[in-house]
């Protein structure tokens, strides 16, 4: 899909979005094409004009949108918080606080694995490239491979705990045992605070 004309690109996104927040409610198994239009408020025809390759086309594009959205709150929280731990506990409170708005929020990218992964190889690799690189960025700076893979499966595992019990505090319970038991403080607090861009 060419990125130059700006009106594409900004209906591209837009679908994008609408499909995003369908998935992080009632995954993309039961977010219909309709679904999608209701939410983006457009038809059929402009999905299907910008998502030639259908359904998987979009789940694989929406699960690379949210990927960059967290990309870009992983790097804020490790380049402004006095430690890796401190980081991680800020990114889970964030998530708790999501939860406390809105109880039934779950994670986009691990409702495409259950619902789409065993029947697309596009989408199994989509949603595998995301979770890899988040557990690349914490093992590069706690230098222990499995420690990351631990702190990425514990956020997915609280969110759906907290889900299931109506408790936005147990994702933060679980951050702070991860700090206090598992995180060195390895990431120094950098001098230059940036937050990242909101869609």
């Amino acid at each position: 899909m060419s990125t130059t004309d700006g009106r594409t690109t900004d209906t591209r996104a837009r679908l994008t979005d609408a499909a995003i927040e369908l998935f992080v409610h009632v995954g993309p198994g039961s977010a219909s094409w309709g679904d999608v239009c209701d939410a983006a408020g457009t038809t059929k025809g402009v999905v299907n004009h910008h998502f030639p390759g259908g359904k998987e086309e979009l789940i694989v594009a929406a699960v690379e949108r949210n990927a960059g959205i967290v990309d870009a709150f992983i790097a804020h929280f490790l380049e402004t918080s006095d430690g890796t731990g401190d980081a991680v506990v800020r990114f889970f409170d964030m998530y708790a606080s999501l939860l406390d708005e809105d109880p039934d929020r779950g994670c986009p990218i691990a409702a495409s694995v259950v619902d789409a992964s065993a029947t697309s190889d596009a989408v199994r690799a989509a949603t595998a490239a995301a979770f890899t690189r988040w557990m690349d960025t914490l093992a590069a700076l706690i230098d222990d491979a499995d420690i990351a893979a631990t702190v990425v499966a514990a956020m997915e595992g609280s969110i759906l705990l907290a889900r299931a019990t109506r408790d936005p505090d147990l994702v933060r319970r679980t951050a702070r045992v991860l700090a206090a038991k598992l995180l060195p403080e390895a990431h120094p607090r950098s001098p230059a605070r940036r937050s990242p861009r909101r869609r």
